[in-house]
């Protein structure tokens, strides 16, 4: 059944794409992270109203153009918050009779369908449209600024917008969804599914209630006795012990008798048990932190969860090596900051350098040449120039930079410097280190291509 089919396979079996070009895709999504659909469309591919239609089909739900997303009432917007919007990355289309038609990066997922209605009191209709064009309404509207890779994917679709802009649609009114989007047989289908999301609310605000009155029966307990936890990998046991008796006072002999006093040693309240504990894992987690020697970063990569993954455990063991480490990306002819660790501490903003290949700089030599640079950085290049500003702004007097080479071109690039450091004794560990990253990432093609099989 095509509603059971993944994206991939469903533009494969219609012929939007080639086995061949499903194959590249899911290897440039490995390694640069995404949706599959915006690999496709920076490979150029296919069109972006190709996969918007393609995935309204699969998840039988209504399709809303770029266009449509142009044009929404602040009443509609003002309905989600901020917050909301940039957490599950939806934005309110249109709202009648109480229902609300709210587009989704995800159109199945049922948590942030309950949220999102719990909060407006109405029920929600999930529609679909291009991640892009989604991407874009939440920058229009909610001023929640995009990244730098869809940066240069919107350019793609900005244009094919424009030109949808300046041609009325005989097919729409105003912003309702064309009828012919949701297909007469799942109509019932998406009524049934209204009537169990509004049942599973209704649960879930007598769930509330009684978790609420729950707690206040805990934290009473809490209050006259003292809790220990004993954790085990699934299940968590408490065991309360009653306080302690107070000792009797010794009095003395000539001393006529007194009640006895309350014992004065207070019981250490919960909250100071489970501070201590927490800060015992803090400690043990830094202490491992600063022994995360380069054998066990190995064993790291041989089983990654994701890109991500494999980028964090490299970059944090080069961090605590040298004074700068950082990870670059190369898509086509750009390429992008990805991770940076600066005197020990990470970087975050670091995504936002990017420059292009037009023009020299050392990033560009090591892609051309696929292979390493070491030595001072040129000032020459106004690029190298951005590169160090991006990276702190002290220019080192000697960099190494390594590629990270998959399916035959630099993919990623390894970047060191150190001011007291021998670079040159470091290049045959950091030339492993990159053809482990490599390996690393095949290992997540692999695990991809064995998921879609």
């Amino acid at each position: 059944m095509a509603a059971a089919m993944k994206l991939g396979e469903l533009l494969v079996q219609e012929g939007v794409i080639s086995p061949h070009q499903l194959e590249e895709a899911l290897k440039y999504q490995v390694i640069f992270g995404g949706k599959l659909g915006t690999n496709l469309i920076e490979l150029d591919f296919v069109r972006e109203d190709d996969i918007a239609k393609t995935l309204s089909r699969m998840l039988r739900v209504p399709l809303v153009s770029g266009e449509e997303l142009h044009n929404i009432p602040d009443d509609v917007i003002h309905l989600i918050p901020r917050d909301i919007a940039e957490q599950y990355q939806v934005v309110p289309f249109s709202i009648e009779h109480r229902k609300l038609t709210l587009v989704m990066a995800n159109p199945s997922d049922l948590k942030a369908i309950d949220e999102i209605s719990f909060r407006t009191g109405l029920i929600v209709r999930p529609a679909v449209a291009a991640e892009v064009r989604l991407i874009l309404a939440l920058e229009k509207y909610y001023h929640i600024p995009r990244e730098i890779r869809y940066v240069q994917v919107s350019k793609k679709v900005e244009g094919s917008l424009r030109d949808e802009l300046e041609v009325s649609s005989p097919d729409k009114v105003g912003n309702e969804i064309m009828p012919e989007e949701v297909p007469a047989t799942v109509a019932p289908k998406i009524k049934d599914m209204e009537t169990q999301r509004q049942k599973h609310l209704e649960a879930r605000k007598k769930e509330s209630e009684q978790e609420a009155i729950e707690k206040t029966k805990q934290e009473t307990k809490k209050k006259t006795a003292r809790t220990i936890k004993f954790e085990d990998d699934e299940d968590d046991e408490v065991i309360e012990e009653p306080p302690k008796p107070a000792a009797p006072e010794r009095k003395p002999a000539a001393a006529p008798p007194k009640p006895a006093a309350p014992a004065k040693k207070p019981e250490p309240e919960p909250d100071e048990v489970f501070d201590l504990a927490e800060a015992d894992i803090v400690e043990e987690s830094i202490a491992s932190i600063d022994s995360f020697s380069i054998e066990e970063v190995f064993k790291h990569l041989a089983d990654p969860a994701d890109r991500e993954d494999i980028a964090d455990s490299l970059i944090a063991h080069l961090g605590q090596e040298v004074d700068r480490a950082a990870l670059f990306q190369i898509r086509g002819q750009v390429v992008q900051g990805w991770k940076l660790y600066v005197d020990v501490k990470p970087k975050t903003d670091f995504g936002q350098f990017q420059i292009t290949l037009d023009h020299p700089s050392i990033l560009k030599t090591v892609i051309d040449t696929a292979s390493y640079y070491i030595g001072p950085i040129p000032k020459a290049s106004a690029d190298n120039l951005r590169l160090v500003e991006s990276m702190g702004g002290n220019m080192p007097p000697t960099a190494l930079l390594v590629p990270v080479i998959v399916m035959g071109r630099v993919v990623t690039i390894i970047y060191i410097d150190d001011k007291s450091a021998d670079l040159p004794e470091k290049l045959l560990d950091l030339q492993k280190l990159a053809a482990k990253m490599a390996m690393s990432f095949e290992i997540l093609i692999l695990k991809n291509k064995i998921l879609m099989m």
